[in-house]
């Protein structure tokens, strides 16, 4: 049966960015794709690949990826997680609370990235405040010199 060891050799192409194996859209497969954690292990095998799947897996734009992968890992009880391991150890293996805490379970990681978006989206939004001010401001001292200069002119 195919598996991604047939991929290696794609190893050597090293300007190798996105690579197509399913498009779910037309209901297209690869066979490969069938093997259990295949993204993962072609995402070992081709380190430079930013897109696999039409997925941002590694650059700009990845982080809703890496989300959606820690869920994914969460409720299959494959997560490294200690609150993940915890809650499958306690209950035999499987998670009694489910989707819940699979949720409580992700990484520290994302609840920062959040804040830090957050903390970003603030500063954009008072820096175009000020911005608006400063440009209010002007619009002010022109009209200003403007009466001035016409009354000079009278």
């Amino acid at each position: 049966s195919p598996s991604t060891e047939d991929l290696h050799s794609l190893t050597d192409l090293a300007n190798l960015e996105s690579l197509q194996l399913q498009d779910r859209s037309r209901d297209l497969t690869n066979p490969i794709c069938l093997s259990a954690g295949y993204a993962d292990k072609i995402l070992d095998l081709l380190p430079q690949l930013s897109c696999l799947d039409g997925i941002r897996v590694r650059g700009s734009g990845d982080f809703y990826y890496q989300l959606c992968r820690q869920i994914d890992q969460a409720l299959s009880g494959g997560s490294n997680s200690p609150s993940a391991a915890a809650g499958a150890s306690s209950s035999g293996g499987a998670s009694s609370s489910g989707l819940g805490e699979a949720f409580l379970s992700l990484d520290a990681s994302v609840t920062a990235a959040l804040a830090e978006t957050a903390a970003a989206e603030t500063e954009f939004a008072e820096a175009v405040a000020r911005l608006r001010d400063r440009e209010l401001q002007t619009m002010l001292c022109l009209e200003e010199w403007d009466r001035e200069l016409k009354k000079r002119k009278v």
